[in-house]
């Protein structure tokens, strides 16, 4: 293979004398910047293709940190804080290729109550995670829990032309209220899945009736039902005032014992994933009557039948202690030249302080 051809300058003169640069760019075959390169030769490093970025790597540390520290946050207002550091007009688009190559992107935000942060209930939720859960791995585990579906509702999203709006026609008002009341044994094998579409709100006779219809497996282990405080899952009046036995009372005589979640940890009870996956099929569907409803339910029933449950209280589990920061929850992207950086306060204060960002 035969080395590429280099003129020197007095070669591209002497030539310049009979052909314009472009017909000698093409009878050697290179561009016109490389027969100007080559005929003013100079030190500086080849130019790069592209437009010239107008950040460095102190600029990006600066970017990815007070991004991800800040969390929620505008490209507009990133723009306006950086053009105040940087002494220099900062556009948007050139935040938005800045955060693309630091690899932070605007992500849907999974909310944590606030509540959970109170010494208190830290206590409960890491008890619920290390010893109440690990001991009742001889046991039948069964989680319950609610949610709603209205008749008439409709797709948030769909697709249609660039630039155009779409419309779409739905019923003028939501329609009737079902509530879903699901209980679900957790387990990789046969389970019991035990659940009730109601009209309306589920009030204390509705959820006695529930677990009156309830039958725990007779296999000799201990059975356990485990479920959030609401308010009717724990009620003793309206029972007594119903005449009808108390909410502990008719587990017992079940042999059922009740563990009630940590308070504001709704992410601990996988019936909450199964509820989700529950919503998209019933919401892709739409369905305008009650027997329509009933029928999609049973669809995914008989899928989560097959299912293996434990991984949805695994994925709860995870959920939770990376709220709590128990587990890492950041991940370096898989690219290798991509430039990440996570800086603590005091060593990013080396790298220099922001002003406006951080005063």
């Amino acid at each position: 293979m035969t080395s590429p051809i280099i003129l020197t300058p007095h070669q591209i003169i002497k030539l310049e004398e009979r052909f314009t640069q472009q017909e000698i760019a093409d009878i050697f075959k290179v561009n016109v910047k490389t027969i100007q390169r080559w005929k003013y030769p100079t030190n500086l490093p080849k130019q790069k293709r592209g437009r010239k970025e107008i950040y460095g790597q102190k600029e990006l540390h600066a970017l990815s940190y007070y991004t991800t520290t800040s969390k929620i946050t505008t490209q507009k207002l990133l723009a306006y804080n950086f053009s105040q550091w940087m002494k220099r007009l900062i556009s948007q688009p050139t935040i938005c290729r800045a955060l693309k190559k630091v690899g932070v992107v605007y992500k849907k935000i999974t909310y944590q109550a606030l509540e959970q942060l109170r010494q208190k209930n830290q206590e409960k939720i890491n008890h619920f995670i290390d010893e109440t859960i690990p001991s009742l791995s001889q046991s039948n585990i069964f989680f319950l829990d609610e949610t709603g579906f209205h008749l008439n509702s409709a797709p948030r999203r769909g697709y249609y032309w660039k630039n155009s709006r779409l419309v779409y026609q739905k019923p003028g008002n939501k329609g009737e209220n079902q509530t879903l009341i699901f209980l679900a044994q957790i387990n990789n094998g046969e389970k019991i899945i035990h659940w009730k579409l109601i009209e309306g709100a589920m009030k204390t006779k509705d959820f006695h009736e529930f677990l009156t219809d309830f039958n725990p497996p007779s296999n000799g282990k201990k059975n356990y039902l485990i479920m959030d405080n609401l308010s009717v899952h724990k009620t003793k009046k309206s029972c007594i005032g119903l005449g009808l036995s108390t909410i502990e009372e008719l587990l017992t005589s079940k042999n059922i014992e009740i563990i009630f979640l940590p308070s504001y940890t709704p992410e601990l009870n996988p019936v909450e994933k199964v509820n989700n996956i529950l919503k998209q099929h019933v919401e892709k569907n739409q369905p305008r009557i009650k027997s329509k409803l009933n029928l999609l339910i049973e669809e995914k029933i008989s899928f989560f039948q097959k299912e293996d449950l434990t991984k949805y209280l695994d994925n709860s589990i995870k959920e939770c202690l990376m709220k709590n920061n128990k587990i890492c929850q950041e991940q370096t992207p898989a690219r290798k030249d991509r430039a990440f950086f996570y800086f603590e306060y005091e060593e990013y204060k080396k790298i220099g302080k922001l002003g406006v960002l951080l005063n």
